[in-house]
C-alpha cells in the first residue's frame, strides 16, 4: 500500500478538487500534486506554497514538517 499524505487528499475531496484541477490552480505540472499526494518527494518550498495557497490552507497544515 502506497503512503499519501492525508491531509492533502483530505483537503482536496473536502473542495472538490481532482489532482489534474488542483495542479492548474497551483500552477504546477499535475505529476508534482501527484508525487506530493504520494509523498514520494517533499515539494519544493515555492511548489508547497503554490499547492497551500490554492486550496486556501498553510504549507504547515498540509506539510507539518516543512519550515
Amino acid at each position: 500500500m502506497r503512503r499519501r499524505n492525508p491531509k492533502l487528499v483530505a483537503t482536496m475531496a473536502r473542495r472538490g478538487m481532482t489532482g489534474t484541477a488542483l495542479a492548474e490552480l497551483a500552477g504546477v505540472n499535475r505529476l508534482t500534486v501527484s508525487r506530493a499526494i504520494c509523498m514520494r518527494v517533499d515539494p519544493k518550498p515555492e511548489t508547497a506554497q503554490a499547492i497551500a495557497d490554492a486550496l486556501g490552507v498553510t504549507v504547515k497544515y498540509l506539510w507539518p514538517g516543512m519550515e
